[in-house]
């Protein structure tokens, strides 16, 4: 236990997982990958959590939840947050991973585009040839953009 763990009140796991949102399963889980190292222990061998700790949770959280991090990038965060916990670590390595998941994203949205682009592709053809068939009726015509179900053919 450091200095800084003494001058701090000590959460339980069932505190923490209230404060960080989190559950004590996905706690104790990642202590065992190893992305909370270090945490104290009571004379009953009960885990107690400090403020750095629930900094962390809430950092992993984040990362996790809603910038869609892996566990490995995660790691990578977590560690440099228990080598040197200063803010500014914290930000460039964040800027380092939050810079190359953008380019993720926007090589996810083109392709996106392009599956977007052949469906509608499709549909326009589609509807082409439905419309060059005069001698069959449709049974529920309606090809609106919100109502692409499945239509029944009638001779």
């Amino acid at each position: 236990m450091n200095q800084s763990d003494v001058n701090q009140k000590a959460m339980t796991i069932k505190e923490i997982a209230d404060k960080a949102g989190l559950t004590p399963r996905s706690i104790r889980y990642y202590e065992q990958i190893g992305l909370l190292n270090g945490i104290s222990r009571d004379p009953y061998n009960r885990r107690r959590y400090t403020s750095d700790d629930l900094y962390l949770l809430k950092l992993i959280k984040r990362a996790r939840n809603i910038l869609n991090l892996s566990l490995e990038e995660i790691k990578e965060l977590a560690k440099c947050f228990q080598h040197d916990p200063t803010e500014i670590k914290i930000i460039n390595k964040s800027l380092k991973l939050l810079t190359k998941q953008n380019r993720n994203i926007e090589i996810q949205q083109t392709e996106l585009i392009k599956t977007k682009n052949i469906i509608e592709f499709e549909i326009k053809r589609l509807k082409s040839i439905l419309a060059k068939l005069p001698s069959l009726q449709v049974e529920n015509s309606d090809f609106s953009d919100q109502n692409l179900g499945c239509h029944r053919i009638i001779t």
